[in-house]
């Protein structure tokens, strides 16, 4: 049977009281997630952020058990970035991890959920690269992004553009060199500043092409 109960959320958390203070991309602020779940189960629930989370579990049980520096960047409808630093984790006082999607990498660049522009996520991760992709297809109608996903310009995954970029469709190949170009900027960023033994990526970007870092 469940004991415990752990909740991982993209976003600043007071772990003390429970509450999401804000997570962006779900559209929250300020929800009493703890005291909500509290009044549905008997076990011991807590909240943190999920990067955090994340982190720690490479660091104890997967591919950063070897490592007292470890970086986990994960790259999904956002980007987000976990740290152990000396075997401990590092955390800002408001609890969101260390946001390494908001790191700005392209001034002057796209919007960001922030309130930023040219922030790291709004090229890498998995939700821009989509939108890209619909917004490129109006200039590429012919393109066989949208062939490879059904006809469905939903269904345009990081996979299906590395797939039309193999078969050198024109879109296909400015988004991946783009998103390769811009992912790459921002890992080596991270590495100049924390100079990590191991840096591992995750998130649904990564699960959805493993090939991405052999």
């Amino acid at each position: 049977s469940v004991q415990s109960l752990g909740i991982g959320v993209p976003g600043s958390v007071d772990s003390k009281t429970g509450i999401v203070v804000k997570a962006p991309n779900l559209g929250w602020e300020k929800v009493d997630l703890i005291g909500k779940l509290r009044k549905e189960y008997s076990f011991p629930v807590c909240l943190a952020n999920d990067i955090t989370m994340a982190v720690w579990g490479e660091y104890t049980f997967g591919g950063g058990q070897k490592f007292k520096d470890l970086v986990f960047v994960a790259l999904g409808t956002g980007v987000g970035g976990g740290f152990i630093l000396d075997g401990k984790v590092l955390s800002s006082k408001a609890e969101s991890g260390v946001e390494v999607g908001h790191m700005i990498v392209e001034p002057n660049g796209a919007a960001c959920g922030c309130g930023n522009r040219g922030c790291w996520e709004t090229i890498v991760s998995g939700s821009h690269l989509q939108r890209a992709a619909r917004s490129g297809l109006q200039q590429y109608p012919d393109s066989l992004l949208k062939t490879l996903a059904g006809g469905n310009e939903d269904e345009i995954k990081i996979a299906t553009i590395y797939q039309a970029s193999k078969q050198k469709d024109s879109l296909a190949v400015n988004l991946w060199d783009r998103f390769i170009h811009y992912l790459a900027l921002g890992i080596n960023n991270i590495v100049v500043i924390f100079n990590p033994q191991a840096l591992i990526l995750g998130g649904g970007v990564v699960a959805g092409l493993p090939g991405l870092v052999d």
